[in-house]
């Protein structure tokens, strides 16, 4: 039995034509990139105002409702990030169009939540419009001197329907599954989105089963992509689940799986996507080929405290990138640690973190770790990258990198970050490494400004970093600035 393209795309438009008979419901996706919106939905998630899961984005905000009683005893600074975020989530009833133009000096290295330009220079047009349970969102990009040689883009851009409690799209979209603020160990805006088939829950409602309903509110995501043609096995598929939940207010906890399986010369069958699913020889040799996928998995979590009347929250994020009794085994790590406040009584709130990630196989767990193991794979040779880029923690395979960042948020949703970087890239000198063949200690220091203007919103950025490879001592030092202003023509 094989997957059918041509059924599957009748299946989706016979769906599509059904929906469309059915009452309304938003269905407006929130799209990882934005610190300020970020920080703004933690904040109302830290206060109670929230209760669904936000660490798994993209994100819904839909189903959620205040009374007044809990908006008159928020904070300033939780009252105003109330009032930006809310009204901001209106269905674009009339057509929304943006026109951006922006660009970066060189490429980045290491990535984190926030968005930035990834081409010397990046012109792009957007269309957001939402009618009942139709929701679309189109951005075109034009790029020059790109590293992948992809001048024309669609990243960012979805078009999907409301189904019940349910969205299904078409997308090209970044996603950011875990905790962190610089990273994630899994699946982050590191590398361009893939093109996929997503279905996600909308509401965060608990569950009706009985024995289910200690989770709490939960939500949970499916993709199906393709990655690109030019791999080592073409057009490999990307299978992405993950389920968050908050089985106590303070508490979120999400598990998170993916695999690459499927391309080119390689089994497609509904067979070897159930054996996938079931862990069935996920994992029966260093050579074997009858492996239906390269697979990562496992959890992460948020709980969040008072010190001294001080709010702080530990978060972590583990991955296996391999199987061991039917488990994740070999696990890539993280763990970080933030605050944040208020800021004067002006309705402004700043936010700390540290993080420390460490995408190397066992390092934490086990005093041999096995090296030159995360993102690579014996069948998929190309690794758990997409265009060059890794799928998940930014760094690539045996890194080491601690991160401090201080962010600051104004009443008008102006915004500043500071963010240091220190650590080790590739420790084993892997040939297959993203950027470097050899071992290489690196430091870093970037800032960043958000303005926003009545007619658009304007982002600076600077950033030094020092790069020393180990073997030979050689030392280099880059300085990178970017740029960016989108002009919104507006809508509602």
């Amino acid at each position: 039995m094989t997957f059918d393209a041509r059924r599957l795309a009748q299946a989706i438009f016979a769906v599509f034509i059904l929906a469309l008979a059915t009452a309304d419901a938003s269905a407006e996706l929130l799209l990882p990139g934005d610190i300020a919106l970020r920080n703004d939905i933690q904040l109302l998630a830290d206060a109670g105002v929230i209760d669904a899961p936000i660490t798994g984005w993209p994100i819904f905000l839909a189903g959620i409702a205040v009374d007044s009683g809990t908006i008159a005893a928020l904070d300033p600074a939780t009252a105003a990030a109330f009032r930006r975020v809310f009204p901001s989530r209106e269905p674009h009833i009339l057509p929304s169009l943006d026109f951006s133009l922006g660009g970066i000096s060189q490429p980045d290295r290491l990535r984190g939540f926030a968005s930035l330009p990834r081409a010397s220079d990046e012109v792009s047009a957007r269309l957001a419009w939402e009618r009942g349970r139709i929701a679309l969102d189109v951005r075109a990009t034009r790029v020059s001197d790109p590293v992948d040689g992809k001048e024309n883009r669609l990243d960012g851009s979805y078009i999907g329907i409301a189904i019940g409690n349910w969205f299904v799209s078409a997308s090209a979209t970044d996603r950011w599954w875990g905790p962190g603020w610089d990273g994630s160990m899994i699946l982050s805006n590191n590398a361009r989105p893939i093109p996929a088939i997503s279905v996600q829950r909308r509401e965060a409602r608990p569950a009706s089963i009985r024995w289910l309903r200690w989770a709490g509110p939960w939500t949970t995501q499916f993709i199906m992509g393709q990655m690109e043609s030019n791999r080592h096995i073409p057009r490999t598929r990307f299978f992405g689940w993950r389920i968050g939940f908050k089985p106590l207010p303070r508490l979120e906890i999400g598990l998170s799986r993916t695999a690459q399986w499927c391309g080119d010369g390689r089994p497609c069958g509904a067979d070897t996507f159930i054996d996938l699913l079931s862990g069935i020889r996920d994992n029966p040799g260093p050579d074997d080929p009858n492996e239906p996928g390269n697979q990562l998995a496992g959890f992460d979590l948020r709980y969040s405290f008072r010190v001294l009347d001080q709010p702080v929250a530990f978060y972590t994020q583990w991955i296996g990138e391999d199987e061991q009794n039917g488990l994740p085994s070999a696990y890539l790590a993280q763990l970080g640690m933030e605050t944040w406040g208020a800021w004067r009584d002006g309705g402004a709130s700043f936010r700390l973190h540290i993080e420390y990630n460490e995408p190397t196989c066992s390092a934490i767990t086990d005093t041999n770790p096995n090296i030159r193991c995360a993102y690579n794979h014996h069948i998929y040779r190309d690794g758990y990258r997409y265009r060059g880029r890794p799928i998940g923690y930014s760094s690539g395979t045996d890194g080491k990198i601690v991160s401090v960042g201080a962010m600051l948020f104004t009443s008008r949703r102006h915004s500043w970050q500071l963010l240091t970087r220190h650590g080790e890239i590739n420790r084993f000198d892997d040939p297959r490494h993203s950027f470097t063949r050899f071992k290489q200690r690196v430091s870093s220091v970037e800032l960043r400004h958000e303005r926003r203007f009545p007619l658009g919103d304007l982002l600076l950025g600077i950033s030094a970093e020092s790069f020393e490879e180990v073997a030979s001592g050689a030392d280099f030092d880059e300085t990178r600035a970017y740029a960016e202003f989108i002009y919104k023509l507006g809508g509602q």
